[in-house]
């Protein structure tokens, strides 16, 4: 079987209702105020569709909340009128009784994963039916590489559902929800030094200590090296693991070479190194994995860095050859990092095998590659 044999669709929903939209001329509504929702408005912004309304229901209201400069009407008010609205739910999650309400006066309404939307390259461009034709050679490739079933299917689940923008379209039925320390792949001992890039406020060591205390390994790894440039984050993280010795917190990022960089901080699970010098950015300090190990050796390497995983991989690039490390690498913020990234590993070390898991329930996002050595 072929991967390009698994890939049914080639119509993005989110943009087929759009122009519905447009044809029918009732007023657009945005569902939501959260990440997602910023998401979809400064895409909506990009093709030429105005919001006319956001919503949330009135519990989640104040007065003086803003969004994006827009007043915030209760949900409660709109689809009890008359009137019909067109509804794109920027939601995680929603329940069923949300899709019932807004059907009452609903026109159209469009539930869709909006992971199409983050996940784009610098060119912007982003997963479609024509990107999988003009990498078809090397996506091909690439599910070759993989090493059990679960991972190519996993791999044309995403793809499916980039392709579609439908929530749970696909990319549901495979979920796993051991994120980084799936028991069918990684192994784990006494001796590992993990090195965390991305390490948030500490979630990721804290669900490896958990499984390593599961393990009947309760001193935790040998050494953690936990970068992360965020800078609200990186207190807390220092203060969520000041009880481990063996933890080395740095308040910056990972990349090829030591400098400064341009940082966009989300506050949280957003914050990204970004190209762009403006307003929304401070300078951060980033370093090599290389340069900061300075030829002590690595066992176990994780990266969610929000689309900077191939500039850090450069910059362990010795670590990788000397020591084979286990890898769980993010592969979902950009198209061609499901090209790039397995390919530059694949020349570092051809021994690796890799495997691909899904660990977000709705969206095709959360995508890693595993990459380990096998005795």
């Amino acid at each position: 079987m072929t991967l390009i044999s698994g890939i049914v669709e080639q119509d993005n929903v989110f943009l087929h209702s759009l122009n519905r939209m447009k044809k029918n001329g009732y007023p657009i509504v945005l569902c939501g105020a959260g990440m997602v929702a910023r998401l979809s408005f400064d895409f909506l912004q990009e093709v030429g569709v105005d919001v006319d309304i956001v919503t949330l229901h009135r519990k989640y209201i104040k007065e003086s909340d803003l969004f994006c400069g827009k007043k915030l009407t209760p949900l409660e008010d709109l689809n009890t009128c008359k009137k019909k609205y067109n509804y794109i739910v920027a939601f995680q999650f929603f329940n069923e009784k949300l899709e019932i309400d807004l059907k009452r006066n609903g026109a159209e309404i469009l539930f869709f994963d909006p992971s199409f939307i983050e996940a784009r390259g610098d060119d912007k461009e982003y997963i479609t039916w024509d990107f999988l034709k003009k990498n078809e050679s090397e996506l091909e490739w690439f599910y070759s590489q993989l090493g059990d079933d679960l991972s190519r299917k996993t791999l044309q689940a995403f793809i499916n559902q980039r392709i579609c923008a439908r929530q749970k379209a696909y990319y549901s039925d495979l979920y796993c929800k051991e994120h980084y320390f799936p028991d069918d792949i990684i192994s784990l001992s006494e001796n590992e030094v993990f090195i965390d890039c991305g390490a948030y406020t500490g979630d990721t060591i804290a669900a490896l200590l958990k499984k390593m205390t599961s393990l009947g390994i309760e001193q935790g790894p040998e050494a953690i090296y936990a970068f992360e440039p965020d800078e609200s984050n990186a207190a807390i993280l220092e203060e969520n693991t000041r009880y481990l010795p063996q933890c080395h917190c740095m308040n910056m990022g990972a990349w090829h070479e030591k400098g400064m960089l341009s940082f966009a901080s989300g506050g949280g699970l957003s914050s990204r190194i970004s190209a762009e010098n403006d307003n929304d950015t401070t300078s951060i300090a980033v370093d090599s994995i290389d340069n900061i190990l300075n030829g002590r050796g690595a066992t176990f390497i994780k990266m969610d860095i929000e689309g900077a995983e191939l500039d850090a991989l450069l910059g362990a690039e010795k670590t990788i050859v000397q020591c084979s490390p286990k890898l769980a690498i993010s592969l979902y913020h950009k198209p061609k990092d499901l090209i790039t990234i397995p390919k530059y590993l694949r020349e570092l070390n051809p021994d690796y095998k890799f495997y691909l898991r899904g660990h977000h329930p709705n969206f095709a996002c959360e995508l890693v590659l595993y990459a380990i050595t096998v005795d």
